[in-house]
């Protein structure tokens, strides 16, 4: 059924007798005024001057056929107010590109038309404040791009014309942008009661769904709008990601209730190469911090804990404020031997866990607390041990000098923290190589290794004499 629009001019088929208001009239699709049913349908640029109106149909051999019109006469010129009168209703319905070409062709008719280089004035500015917001949305400058979003709603607003469907889900773009998802559900709502069959608000609708982490509504809604246009690219490429996703997470959870770490481990994996850490997406959003907290606690089953701790802080990055991911970092960081930073990750996690709204429960805490006092032990006997630096070099201690250069060039590139290393470790790296790579500071602390050695081994026996 063809599309329908209100047109506000009001027409008039003399200069002395005027009509009223049109009502609703169907908007043609070819460009020759048609009989639809109870409504006889023009073109658009043909309803805005009463000497472009057809006359009325004549019937000849081939069938109901209409006189010309005024506009289809040879020699006619349309005026300039009329060709500014086109481009306002072209505006109005959205099309802005055939606004300004219908202006141009005006200023090309009358050039000193004020009404024209007006519109043309505001149709530029319009093209302005969207490609300045596009550049700053592709570079990340979401501030700029707010401000190029309301200068173009205040020009539409200027022209008294809706704002187009495309441009007002900006708002939400950018609210996934800023992460602020409490924001961007609120808008999109708005958007969905106002344009309920709009693709692009549905799209933004199963964006937000999406990437918060609501994985079966996403899919829900998904199936939904493609009801409205099954042909639709867009919104099949994003239903093919939420299911693809979906059945990676369904099998990730299984593998983990069966311990098979390694299964689960690749099917995180798989799942993040849907989920790309994108700006405009927000990182990732909810979602990425998600499936990047089930991969570093699968990393932690299988001992891997630099690549663990990586997985952790990128999903501490994308949200920081549940005690479940402190926990899993915690617990690498004691794999480490990091016990300082553990403690200080269990101590957050403790009062993320106190928190009104924390889902944790009583015997969660307990867990915690004994967490905590346990790590804090290990801490402290740390500081009163003295470091192996043979160890962190992975070296012997009858190793050269020469060895222990090349330890510490494998080990630095190893753990640098520009190369993704962890930091921590890098410094005891360097603090290892310092002392092992001058002579006299070596021979000092093989002196207090040899004695710390002994005074274990008498511990030992003491305490084999006393049981």
């Amino acid at each position: 059924m063809p599309t329908q629009f209100v047109c506000s001019q009001t027409l008039s088929v003399s200069p002395s007798v005027p009509m009223p208001e049109f009502h609703p009239v169907t908007k043609p699709r070819g460009l020759n005024p048609m009989l639809t049913g109870r409504h006889r349908s023009y073109p658009l640029d043909l309803l805005l001057d009463p000497r472009h109106l057809a006359l009325p149909l004549r019937n000849t051999r081939r069938g109901p056929q209409r006189f010309p019109t005024r506009a289809e006469l040879p020699g006619y010129t349309p005026t300039a107010e009329v060709l500014v009168q086109t481009a306002r209703c072209r505006l109005r319905l959205g099309s802005r590109g055939a606004a300004l070409l219908a202006v141009r062709e005006a200023l090309n008719v009358d050039p000193a038309d004020e009404a024209a280089r007006t519109l043309k004035r505001r149709l530029t500015r319009m093209e302005e404040a969207e490609e300045a917001y596009r550049q700053a949305r592709a570079g990340g400058r979401w501030r700029a791009a707010r401000t190029a979003r309301e200068t173009c709603v205040g020009l539409y607003e200027e022209e008294e014309c809706v704002v187009p469907v495309e441009v007002r889900c900006w708002s939400v773009h950018l609210a996934v942008a800023e992460r602020a998802w409490e924001e961007a559900k609120s808008a999109v709502d708005k958007l969905l009661a106002e344009e309920p069959q709009a693709i692009d608000v549905l799209l933004a609708k199963i964006t937000v769904l999406f990437f918060a982490g609501d994985i079966p509504e996403a899919l829900e809604q998904a199936k939904a709008a493609l009801k409205f246009d099954p042909d639709n690219v867009a919104l099949k490429t994003a239903w093919t990601r939420i299911k693809n996703v979906s059945r990676h997470e369904v099998r990730g959870r299984a593998y983990s209730l069966f311990r098979e770490y390694e299964a689960e481990l690749k099917c995180w994996g798989r799942a993040l190469e849907f989920v790309p850490d994108r700006l405009e997406d927000g990182g990732g959003g909810l979602l990425r911090a998600s499936l990047l907290f089930n991969k570093a606690r699968a990393e932690l089953k299988l001992k891997q804990y630099a690549e663990g701790l990586k997985s952790i802080d990128a999903s501490l990055k994308l949200d920081d404020l549940r005690w479940k991911p402190y926990l899993i970092r915690g617990r690498i960081q004691v794999g480490l031997e990091l016990f300082d930073l553990a403690v200080e990750d269990f101590k957050i996690c403790l009062q993320r866990a106190l928190l009104k709204a924390s889902d944790a429960s009583t015997d969660d805490i307990e867990l915690l607390e004994s967490e905590l006092k346990r790590t804090e032990r290990l801490a402290a006997k740390a500081k009163t041990k003295l470091k192996d630096y043979y160890q962190i070099l992975g070296l012997k201690p009858t190793c050269t000098s020469a060895e222990i250069r090349r330890a510490y060039r494998t080990e630095s590139l190893k753990h640098h923290p520009d190369k993704g290393g962890i930091e921590e470790k890098f410094k005891l790296v360097n603090e290892a190589y310092s002392t092992l790579s001058d002579l006299d500071a070596r021979l000092m602390y093989d002196a207090k290794r040899a004695r710390e050695s002994r005074r274990s081994t008498y511990s030992a026996e003491s305490d084999e004499e006393y049981y």
